[in-house]
């Protein structure tokens, strides 16, 4: 029993000193945007289809996320109305981001 605690204690610290990254997967524009939102640093979103803005809006919105990894698939993003974007950086705060 006690080797398999140290195991799982020595585990977790490998887990949190490696920065071991999380992966959400979306399926719309909003389940994108949230899926960033909740992201943290060096967390990968993956889009699952091809997607289309919901009318008067942005498709995927990075707000003022960084260090996220945003990887199409080699899915079609298309925005809705003129004037806003398939994917939209909402802050000058963004930096590192990476869109696959």
């Amino acid at each position: 029993m006690r080797r398999i605690l140290f195991f799982s204690f020595a585990l977790t610290l490998i887990c949190v000193s490696k920065g071991v990254s999380a992966t959400y997967h979306c399926h719309s524009c909003s389940g994108c945007s949230s899926a960033i939102s909740q992201a943290q640093g060096g967390d990968i979103v993956i889009l699952e289809n091809d997607i289309s803005s919901e009318s008067g809006s942005s498709c995927v919105d990075f707000g003022s996320r960084s260090d996220i990894v945003f990887d199409g698939g080699g899915f079609t993003i298309s925005r809705g109305a003129s004037g806003y974007n398939g994917i939209y950086f909402g802050s000058s705060a963004n930096s590192g981001n990476t869109i696959k």
